[in-house]
């Protein structure tokens, strides 16, 4: 049986609205520095973090130990750097000029407080324009996280038969997007576009990540209802999903990507109940969110998957 891989990406940007700044290094402690902290826990844990460049800095003035683990990591290769814009800009709204110099200085940053230049790069928000992959690989990054559901709603076949919008705009849709999931179950065509590499033609590497398998962890994490259902998400909902995707790569491909959101879900709630709820409640403590992704990890090593980073994932597949 060939090797499934499964790729965990939480993405941090400490340039939250609603984030007094004083509390950033709060939440690079509370969450940063608890993802870390279990990451080390455990030989068999990797993953990729995302961080903007502003979002290093901002460690290095208030939450240096957090930056400190996270250079560590990196350097055992327990954790790859993916880098993004330096101030986490959505970049379809900027002239390309001023994004391509942003993502020079976003990789800057990384080398500058990490000792590293990664090469996989994150796009904010999932926004696009055509001329993203090229600022990207001019920039130098080989590999860039795509969205997924963006990619199959841009197929009329798809947006028909599940009835979703073009744009996964609004943050309810995410709880509809299951029905992704269950219209291209038996279709590989489209399978395999999420679990391989896919090339540009001018060398940039894409690989994608689905809110259809994220959201549910998500929901997860913060032990939540979405306010339609008695009992929150439970263990046994993600395994089953995760060992649906694990049947799946035996013929389509050779990884998936279940899990790219914020980190700051891990260890507190972040934007979690404005967004699903209209509260206006911000990045309360919420220490059992650590453990819950552990728990995620953990199940995707009993379910067989190896835990792989981006660019470890793209140099192995062979389609």
């Amino acid at each position: 049986m060939k090797k499934r891989k499964i790729i965990f990406l939480p993405h941090g940007n400490l340039q939250y609205s609603q984030l007094e700044p004083s509390k950033r290094g709060w939440v690079a402690e509370r969450s940063y520095e608890a993802l870390f902290d279990l990451i080390a826990s455990d030989d068999r844990y990797r993953i990729g973090f995302e961080a903007s460049g502003k979002t290093l800095e901002i460690m290095a003035e208030q939450c240096p130990a957090s930056l400190d683990k996270l250079k560590a990591l990196v350097k055992e290769g327990r954790i790859e750097g993916v880098a993004s814009p330096h101030t986490h800009i959505m970049l379809s709204n900027v002239d390309p000029e001023i994004g391509f110099h942003s993502l020079l200085d976003g990789l800057d940053a990384w080398e500058r407080h990490v000792g590293v230049r990664p090469e996989t790069g994150w796009n904010p928000e999932c926004s696009w324009a055509d001329y993203l992959p090229s600022i990207y690989r001019e920039a130098g990054f080989n590999n860039l996280i795509g969205d997924a559901d963006s990619l199959f709603l841009s197929f009329d076949e798809i947006r028909k038969a599940t009835g979703l919008r073009y744009d996964v705009r609004s943050h309810s849709n995410k709880n509809k997007l299951f029905r992704i999931e269950d219209y291209i179950a038996d279709k590989p065509e489209f399978l395999r576009l999420l679990t391989n590499p896919t090339e540009l033609s001018n060398g940039l590497r894409l690989i994608f990540r689905s809110d259809m398998m994220a959201n549910p962890m998500l929901w997860y994490l913060m032990g939540a209802t979405e306010g339609n259902r008695e009992t929150p998400v439970q263990l046994d909902e993600i395994r089953g999903s995760l060992a649906r995707w694990s049947k799946r790569l035996e013929d389509t491909g050779s990884f998936v990507m279940p899990y790219a959101e914020d980190a700051e879900y891990i260890g507190t709630s972040a934007y979690f109940y404005v967004k699903q709820f209209n509260e206006a409640r911000f990045f309360e403590p919420m220490p059992e969110s650590v453990d819950r992704f552990k728990e995620l990890l953990d199940l995707s090593l009993e379910l067989g998957y190896d835990l792989g980073t981006p660019a470890e994932v793209i140099e192995s597949s062979e389609t």
